[in-house]
């Protein structure tokens, strides 16, 4: 089980509060690797990976950026490691463009998907060589050895395939929920394609500051089999009716209890850690609270120089700055309430 978030604010608003503030919502949905990307004025910047939600909050509250594509997981194809982390980046000479693909599912054909992507030419950025050692003061033996992966690349890259007109259909057998930038070579985005089968959910939240596609939370839940493919440039939707994931063979479901080691830890250790936990949200608050004062000194200061004649209300750039200013200010002022919020039900907890 995964969380996918996807935020484009209008108006040049920060994205990151936006991502923050769903991604609270729908932490349940994995906490065990993160990735995101920050995107400026139509081009896809550095993926940015994480194994600790601390890294991650810390990381994104310095993006500026008013469109994000986000990921959070508990992975159910290898242990987490950085470098396995979502956005999967599918780049090959056999493609005319780069693919930036998030998933929530997972993939119960992917092994055949890999021999047939590698018999193409197609080499997997998610590999991971297990081994098993014995060792002893003087020498090591290795027991066995075996190659995993991240089955979502195995999704990811049939995907490709198929928008670039090179399979007649999605190969992919399992749950698949999706949001997918495609790219030039030069990563200049083209098309955000998105979707999502039975097995998985997801979720359009839209008003005319804003496009968000999440995992969970208020608003339209979109039709299963549909793939919506969103032009760039024009922001214009096509939708198509398409199979989203083969129904799968075998009982899958039984690879959605992840990988816990002495470097990861379950849902119930995650929030058991109390004290790490308690810290993030009050350095978090804090933080907040001071950007919150800062907003608010800025449009006091504007408006004074508008009443004293310094400034001209009517100019775009003022009109501008005040909407801006007064959207991040409500963003703020709702992430504040939930974070109160969501202390004040651990306190009860505590005492309860």
């Amino acid at each position: 089980m995964c969380g996918l978030l996807y935020a484009f604010r209008q108006n040049g608003a920060n994205a990151s509060k936006t991502i923050l503030k769903r991604f609270r919502h729908q932490k349940t949905r994995g906490l065990q690797g993160f990735g995101y990307i920050s995107i400026d004025k139509g081009t896809v910047k550095e993926v940015k990976r994480f194994e600790e939600e601390a890294s991650m909050i810390e990381s994104l509250g310095k993006e500026n950026a008013n469109e994000i594509l986000f990921h959070h997981r508990l992975p159910t194809g290898t242990p987490n490691f950085k470098d396995i982390t979502h956005p999967i980046v599918v780049k090959n000479d056999l493609l005319k463009h780069n693919y930036y693909v998030i998933h929530n599912g997972i993939i119960s054909n992917d092994e055949e998907l890999k021999k047939e992507h590698e018999e193409i030419g197609f080499k997997y950025t998610t590999n991971l060589i297990k081994r098993v050692l014995y060792e002893t003061a003087n020498y090591q033996i290795t027991d066995s050895e075996e190659t995993l992966f991240n089955d979502s690349e195995a999704f990811a890259i049939d995907l490709a395939l198929y928008l670039e007109n090179k399979q007649e259909k999605i190969k992919s057998q399992g749950s698949i929920a999706f949001i997918c930038l495609e790219t030039t070579k030069k990563n200049h985005i083209r098309k955000i394609h998105y979707g999502h089968n039975i097995f998985n959910p997801l979720i359009l939240e839209e008003n005319r500051d804003m496009f968000v596609l999440k995992s969970e939370g208020h608003g339209k839940k979109l039709d299963a089999d549909i793939l919506l493919t969103m032009d760039y440039q024009t922001r214009k939707i096509t939708e198509n009716n398409v199979d989203i994931g083969i129904k799968p063979y075998g009982n899958f479901y039984n690879r959605q209890v992840g990988f816990y080691d002495e470097k990861e830890y379950s849902y119930e250790k995650e929030y058991s850690v109390r004290d790490n936990y308690w810290e993030n949200l009050e350095q978090e608050l804090e933080d907040l609270k001071k950007r919150r004062e800062e907003i608010e000194l800025e449009l006091s200061r504007t408006n004074t120089s508008i009443m004293e004649g310094k400034l001209d209300s009517t100019d775009d750039d003022v009109i501008e700055f005040l909407s801006v200013s007064n959207i991040e200010l409500e963003d703020i002022n709702d992430s504040i309430d939930e974070i109160e919020k969501e202390m004040e039900t651990q306190l009860e907890m505590d005492f309860s």
